[in-house]
């Protein structure tokens, strides 16, 4: 799993755009732990919904897991909630 951490804005997407499309491109399953993003903006949504969009077009699973209180605030204001569909996040504790 690869894990975001901390803080997700404008300022760190180029590297996390880096990170996640190397994961697309390695093969396997997708999964994305996002319970440690503490801070975000909607840079960041718009890249989840990116990944997202790519992977259902190389036909990859893809599983957003613990989306933090910071990424779902953000994905509501922006009115993105189909990207946390149930089928692709996962509540682990």
């Amino acid at each position: 799993m690869l894990t975001l951490d901390n803080e997700q804005t404008i300022f760190q997407i180029g590297q996390t755009h880096q990170l996640l499309h190397e994961a697309l491109e390695a093969g396997g399953v997708l999964e994305i732990g996002l319970q440690q993003v503490e801070e975000c903006d909607s840079s960041l949504i718009q890249l989840l919904w990116w990944l997202k969009q790519e992977a259902q077009a190389r036909q990859r699973p893809l599983q957003f897991v613990n989306p933090s209180d910071c990424v779902l605030e953000i994905a509501s204001v922006l009115g993105m909630h189909g990207l946390f569909a149930s089928e692709g996040v996962s509540h682990e504790h």
